[in-house]
């Protein structure tokens, strides 16, 4: 259980910077606020995303405006490193959908402005990243659930960057657990995500190490928590 205290929760409302500030801070703890590379980075991801939704090799005269579809606030989380879960971006569509449900006129919102979508993501990104042995522990169930080994039982044994990860284990690792994938679905992903990249060409192969599947193929460079040695 928890508990709120409301005399608290006012006094930080009260000392809080007003408007944008509280939420750029932790767009970019750095301070830069709108004069930082986070947010530039954002704005130009906020802008392309409004030239995707007109269409990409649109001929006529560009509409630069003040929002963005809803639709896109998928793509623009992926681009700024936040992956959302199916079930996450249905959330956060509809709390943009429904922002404004309740302030006497009862319409929803088919698009949100780039201070709704800041806010947006600092309130749904991960409060710290995923690091290199979050992404092993995940990547540690796939072996032991390729076709033809025991049923799985307790925990798996712990995997290393250089440990073999088997396509079949990563296939029923997606389709049993979380939102699951089809085959289909999972060939499709990585025919996507590996179209153009050597020396994948759009497959994963039968065999890969943690680290070539984290660092190639996903393409993530997770972050490593400091050993008390170091």
């Amino acid at each position: 259980m928890w508990s709120f205290s409301p005399a608290a929760f006012e006094a930080y409302i009260t000392l809080s910077p007003p408007g944008m500030e509280p939420f750029l801070n932790l767009l970019d703890p750095s301070g830069a606020g709108d004069k930082g590379a986070i947010y530039r980075e954002m704005e130009d991801y906020f802008y392309y995303a409004q030239l995707r939704s007109q269409g990409e090799d649109a001929t006529k005269d560009r509409q630069i405006e003040d929002t963005v579809d809803l639709e896109e606030i998928p793509s623009i989380m992926q681009a700024m490193g936040h992956y959302p879960s199916a079930l996450e971006i249905e959330d956060m569509i509809n709390e943009a959908k429904y922002a404004k449900w309740d302030d006497g006129r009862g319409q929803l919102q088919s698009a949100l402005t780039f201070e709704e979508l800041i806010k947006l993501y600092v309130n749904h990104r991960p409060v710290a990243d995923y690091t290199q042995s979050d992404l092993e522990e995940a990547l540690s169930h796939a072996p032991r659930l390729a076709p033809g080994n025991p049923p799985a039982v307790g925990k798996p044994s712990p995997v290393t960057a250089h440990s073999s990860i088997p396509k079949s284990g990563l296939m029923a690792l997606l389709q049993q657990y979380g939102e699951t994938f089809s085959r289909e679905e999972f060939e499709e992903s990585f025919r996507s995500l590996l179209l153009n990249e050597a020396p994948y060409y759009g497959k994963v192969p039968e065999q890969s190490s943690v680290r070539e599947f984290i660092e190639d193929i996903l393409g993530l460079v997770p972050s490593v928590v400091p050993t008390e040695a170091e």
